[in-house]
């Protein structure tokens, strides 16, 4: 199937008339279930419950309110009711069903989407610096209109280099699904400049909201690594965050290059560290599905660590270099000082077209300090003049940094085209989420 739709707005509307069109079901138009699919949102059901918690959260007032106080917030009203009608009870259901009243409300941008906080996602890991390399030099040595001041003697004009930063050319950030693994993923995503997000499980709206906007900053291409468990919740949560990028993206009309690759741990590293698997819960529904493709039993990702230390940052490591340059840092201080070289060389043949002027002064400098009061405004108008003069001389060779611009980052090696590719049409998108499920 083949569809040239990506400039319309691609919701609950949208995909029906789309699948009646092409006789298709719904299912073959969306990801994940049609109760939980950010696009799919827009039923009947969802606009009423949707509804009723915009109303709910603007007579609360407080727009940074967790969902959870809210919860508590209706239970202490004791007539408050549920959008079907239903007295709000402090029960599991009444909480399932405020959660997907928020999401709804969210997804339909009923409310704001960014006002909720996230208590259960921990705060995001910062390291990723996307700085611009924007060399410049300035040539010093002003002299203030009110003089100078004994002593010392004034320093010569010179050069000072600046903005020569390594820029690397993507923005990278590894997405973990639990913080057990902190101590191994926070010093190697700070030596690669990458941010760590780790949860709790599932990524929450939030958190996917919040690298939406970081990647809007950024302004570059974005690569995210996703490491979860072996198992069938470790094989959704990817998809399912990168359903929720997919959807802000496209929501907010984005040219955005990111890719998302699930990265840890595969079948493959299961298979060639002979990781021992678990049984997995009967109660998994999932569990079928996945065992038909993997095998039986899941592996908890602290095993690797556990059974081979180091293998973790092994292989992010080697995925993060596919787009991480690490010779780039060095190459843009040896530009610098290659520059910082050149002008020096030029400074010396300024001076030296002054050193008689200079050595005069210098003489003049000493011999004034017994009668500074009388002598030392005529010098200051004097020497500022001279100085104003090797300034001159010195601004003709600035624009030599255009000579010496900063390194950029070596060509990448893509991973591949990525679970979720921000370039693909959305059917495209569709099919490779499926692919990866074991669902196409």
């Amino acid at each position: 199937m083949s569809y040239t739709f990506e400039e319309q707005r691609i919701d609950y509307g949208w995909i029906k008339q789309m699948a009646k069109q092409q006789g298709v079901s719904v299912n073959d138009l969306i990801v994940l279930a049609p109760q939980n699919d950010p696009f799919y949102t827009g039923t009947p059901t969802d606009v009423a419950s949707g509804q009723w918690f915009a109303e709910l959260w603007h007579h609360i007032g407080d727009e940074r309110m967790h969902i959870r106080r809210v919860h508590y917030w209706l239970v202490s009203q004791g007539t408050a009711k549920l959008s079907n009608g239903k007295p709000y009870e402090n029960t599991v259901e009444c909480w399932d069903a405020l959660n997907a009243a928020s999401k709804a409300a969210r997804y339909l941008e009923l409310v704001d989407p960014g006002a909720f906080n996230d208590r259960r996602t921990p705060e995001t890991m910062i390291y990723a610096t996307d700085r611009k390399a924007e060399p410049y030099v300035a040539v010093n040595g002003y002299l203030s209109r009110a003089g100078i001041t004994l002593p010392p003697f004034p320093e010569l004009p010179d050069y000072s280099v600046y903005g020569y930063y390594p820029e690397q050319a993507y923005h990278l950030e590894v997405w973990c699904e639990k913080s057990t693994m902190n101590d191994v993923l926070g010093p190697l995503c700070e030596r690669y400049n990458a941010n760590l997000q780790t949860g709790m499980g599932e990524m929450s709206i939030t958190a996917t909201l919040a690298l939406v906007h970081r990647l809007q900053q950024a302004n570059k291409p974005a690569r995210i690594l996703y490491v979860s468990d072996f198992d069938p919740a470790g094989q959704s949560m990817p998809v399912a965050m990168s359903r929720k990028i997919e959807y802000f993206v496209r929501r907010f009309g984005l040219a955005l290059d990111i890719r998302v690759f699930p990265v840890v741990l595969t079948l493959e590293q299961v298979q060639h560290y002979g990781l021992p698997r678990t049984p997995i819960k009967e109660t998994e529904r999932r569990r079928g599905g996945f065992e038909a493709r993997h095998g039986e039993g899941a592996v908890e990702l602290d095993a690797l660590e556990a059974l081979y230390p180091g293998a973790l940052t092994a292989i992010l490591s080697e995925h993060i270099e596919q787009y991480y340059d690490v010779s780039l840092a060095e190459r843009v201080k040896q530009q610098q000082r290659a520059l910082e070289q050149q002008l020096s060389t030029q400074w010396e043949w300024v001076i030296r077209g002054y050193e008689d002027l200079i050595q005069a002064f210098r003489d003049e400098y000493e011999s004034i300090q017994v009668d500074v009061e009388q002598r030392l405004g005529d010098f200051s108008g004097r020497l500022r003049g001279v100085w104003h003069d090797i300034r001159l001389e010195l601004e003709r060779d600035r624009d030599l940094v255009d000579q010496y611009p900063a390194p950029g980052p070596e060509e990448a090696v893509e991973l591949g085209d990525g679970l979720y590719n921000s370039e693909r049409m959305y059917v495209e998108q569709i099919e490779a989420y499926k692919q990866f499920q074991g669902r196409s």
